[in-house]
């Protein structure tokens, strides 16, 4: 499962706090990392990258951190804005492949004997 979610680009360590959030339903850095397995620091620097995915969220309880998984359909829309992303970039390197043509040199060829 966390060897699908690595395909879509998240690391080894997203997918499998993610996965383990999933398991717990929401959680605190504490927990996670008991779960998980994963050190502490690391699992701070995942969580900060999985909420820029939107696939993490969390709340202030008590004035603690309570981890939350997204529904695992929000998957779909990070691989649909990969797409869009790649689709973009493509329309650029598109649009720019003339430029890079003349720029290559073509060099004649000389015919040498002795």
């Amino acid at each position: 499962m966390e060897a699908a979610l690595t395909k879509i680009g998240l690391t080894r360590n997203e997918a499998k706090i993610y996965t383990t959030l999933l398991k717990l339903g929401s959680g605190l850095a504490g927990e996670i990392t008991s779960y998980s397995g994963i050190h502490r620091r690391n699992v701070y620097d995942a969580i900060e990258r999985l909420m820029g995915k939107g696939l993490v969220s969390f709340v202030i309880i008590n004035n603690r951190k309570m981890f939350k998984a997204s529904n695992p359909s929000r998957l779909l829309v990070v691989i649909d804005e990969q797409k869009n992303r790649l689709d973009n970039t493509k329309i650029a390197i598109q649009q720019i492949i003339p430029q890079l043509k003349a720029l290559t040199i073509t060099k004649e060829k000389h015919d040498v004997s002795y």
